[in-house]
């Protein structure tokens, strides 16, 4: 018997190829599927909110004495004088005077209690309270502590100041007996002047600088 030698290679080859394909790996739809992104967190540590001092960091960075009542409190503005001078060969602003008017504040209401002056170097803070015209008490104090650690560039230090002395005609007055001031919450009085101060022809010119601050009594 012959054979169709054409006939038995394409159904060889027939054969074949689909052993083949039921070889061929199959592929789930999952394994197709792109890889997941994982997205880590990033932990930033917030940054640190500016707070108002308490009373008592305040008093404690300004080292006031220990046993010693807060009798007043008031809000005071005025300007800072300084003069263009020379001083040890050179050349520069220097405080001169400084004047502001006191104010006791109360919600909405407020009046004048007191002046501030410089006097030879020190503040002297002389009562001018028109409720109460035969009060003619004062207190002169020196600053003996200061601290920027709250006031910033242009402000005024905050400071601490002892009384030197006192004058009044009754101790149930003002400022008869107090003992230390403290000023704080500055606000200007260190700005930087327009005009210069650099040369001789300079010499002689003046500058104010505006500032606000609390003032806190003691006795």
């Amino acid at each position: 018997m012959k054979f169709d030698t054409t006939f038995l290679l394409a159904t060889l080859s027939l054969l074949s190829g689909v052993q083949l394909c039921a070889a061929a790996p199959t592929t789930s739809s999952s394994s197709l599927a792109a890889p997941t992104k994982t997205h880590s967190k990033t932990h930033t540590t917030p940054r640190p909110t500016p707070t108002t001092p308490t009373r008592k960091v305040i008093e404690s960075k300004l080292e006031l004495p220990a046993n010693l009542t807060r009798k007043h409190v008031l809000s005071g503005q005025g300007r800072q004088v300084y003069n263009c001078q020379r001083t040890d060969g050179k050349i520069g602003w220097v405080l001169v005077d400084a004047y502001a008017t006191l104010k006791y504040t109360k919600g909405r209401s407020h009046h004048i209690v007191a002046n501030l002056t410089l006097a030879n170097g020190q503040h002297k803070f002389t009562h001018d309270d028109t409720a109460t015209p035969n009060d003619v008490s004062s207190v002169t104090a020196k600053i003996t502590k200061t601290t920027k650690e709250f006031s910033g560039a242009t402000n005024l230090p905050w400071a601490l100041l002892s009384a030197t002395s006192t004058t009044y005609a009754k101790k149930s007055e003002y400022f008869a007996n107090t003992r230390n001031v403290i000023r704080a919450f500055t606000e200007g009085g260190l700005t930087t002047p327009k005009k210069k101060c650099e040369y001789v022809k300079h010499i002689g010119r003046e500058y104010r600088s505006f500032f606000r601050a609390q003032y806190w009594f003691y006795e």
